[in-house]
């Protein structure tokens, strides 16, 4: 490894340049090539292209610093004076600082009459040859930046630690069958959304694993294949036909099913149960929910996306939203309109009659789990999710006829 150095200093005295040149010997016994005024410039050459040629070919720049240095760099007098006009060159066209190693010999880091540090070097870590009894650390020092071997190297970075917590609440799973009914008892179930309300509002982390027929074990064999390399005919052609079915109900864009069930739950769970007026007991956030994945069966999506609407806009008067309900919703509202025509009910802040009008049970069954749905895959791009509670807060707005 071969690595180069040029001392640059002042002519202090006799004794600063034999010290000077000692300091040379020995970093020339150790195996650095050392570029000296005292021993590579000759009669009859020029003192400036020595200087000009050591500063940019050497590795490094070893800078003895005392305060007649500093005195002739500051004033640009000299050949200290040139070789600082050089110095300042190379920093200002983007040499690396590191290039410069600032050594003190003689005088103080302070300001004043001894002071030995040129104002270029100002808050650059120095070595320090003023202590004779030191003298071999600070050579080992000198070396060890020379050749770039640090006495002290950083240890590689490390896995965090694994810390064991008190789990409050086990992970908890919920079942459901391939039309995304609830197949876990009433009891269980409710059990299971208290808890996860509790957690919530405790900001407790918790775990909600879903389990659907069909479409769960048919993920898991995909995950697993997906898994391992250097699969047969047969699992290749098994993962490609899986990995299709899963593109058509699993993913969705950045998200997926779990993912879609769980946020939905937690819509309702946050924004209704213990907040607004009309889910007011664990059965019917049993049935806010129950009612809201039943939405996610290819046969529940069919219906939205080609007999119901959603739409959320702003105006002067604050939020507003639409939904269109399907024809088996209207019959069973006709009482309340007094009409037989009915085939969409619109709600809006310019309808005029307000929700009390509609059964408590209707919001429940039908208006907030399809409210959850929409938000869920943000159906609405006017919506923000900071505005997210007014969107779900339903005694907020007026119900009309369209």
């Amino acid at each position: 490894m071969n690595k180069s150095v040029f001392i640059t200093y002042s002519w202090d005295d006799q004794n600063h340049k034999d010290w000077v040149r000692k300091l040379a010997d020995k970093l020339i016994e150790n195996g650095v090539d050392v570029k000296l005024d005292q021993y590579d410039l000759q009669l009859g050459e020029s003192s400036t292209h020595f200087m000009e040629k050591s500063i940019i070919e050497t590795d490094k720049i070893l800078v003895i610093l005392t305060p007649q240095y500093k005195q002739k760099s500051q004033n640009r007098s000299g050949g200290v004076g040139y070789e600082q006009q050089i110095i300042s060159g190379e920093i200002m066209a983007g040499v690396d600082r590191k290039k410069f190693i600032p050594a003190l010999k003689f005088g103080t880091y302070e300001d004043g009459e001894h002071c030995c540090i040129p104002t270029h070097f100002k808050g650059i870590v120095s070595l320090d040859f003023r202590d004779e009894n030191i003298y071999e650390q600070s050579i080992e020092e000198l070396l060890r930046n020379i050749f770039d071997i640090p006495k002290h190297t950083k240890p590689i970075k490390g896995l965090h630690p694994k810390f064991t917590s008190e789990k409050i609440y086990d992970t908890f799973e919920i079942h459901l069958d391939q039309d995304f009914n609830l197949t876990q008892s009433e009891t269980i179930l409710s059990d299971i959304f208290l808890k996860i309300a509790d957690a919530r509002k405790s900001n407790i982390i918790y775990d909600v694993k879903f389990k659907i027929e069909d479409i769960s074990e048919i993920y898991n064999i995909y995950t697993s294949l997906a898994t391992k390399n250097d699969l047969s005919e047969h699992d290749l052609k098994l993962k490609l036909k899986y990995r299709e079915f899963l593109n058509i109900v699993f993913y969705n864009d950045n998200s997926d099913l779990y993912k879609d069930l769980e946020t939905s739950m937690n819509n309702i769970i946050d924004y209704s149960y213990n907040k607004f007026k009309y889910i007011d007991s664990i059965y019917k956030l049993y049935v806010a929910i129950k009612n809201c994945f039943s939405l996610f069966s290819a046969n529940q999506q069919n219906k939205i996306f080609k007999g119901t609407g959603f739409d959320v806009f702003y105006d002067k008067y604050g939020w507003c939203f639409k939904i269109y309900i399907s024809e088996e919703d209207v019959t069973n509202l006709e009482s309340i309109f007094n009409s037989t025509k009915i085939d969409r009910i619109l709600l809006t802040r310019f309808g005029g009659l307000d929700t009390s009008d509609l059964s408590r049970d209707t919001i429940i069954e039908r208006l907030i789990p399809k409210q959850s749905y929409a938000f869920t895959f943000n159906y609405i791009k006017s919506v923000e999710e900071k505005n997210k509670e007014l969107f779900f807060n339903v005694g907020n707005w007026n119900i009309g006829l369209a």
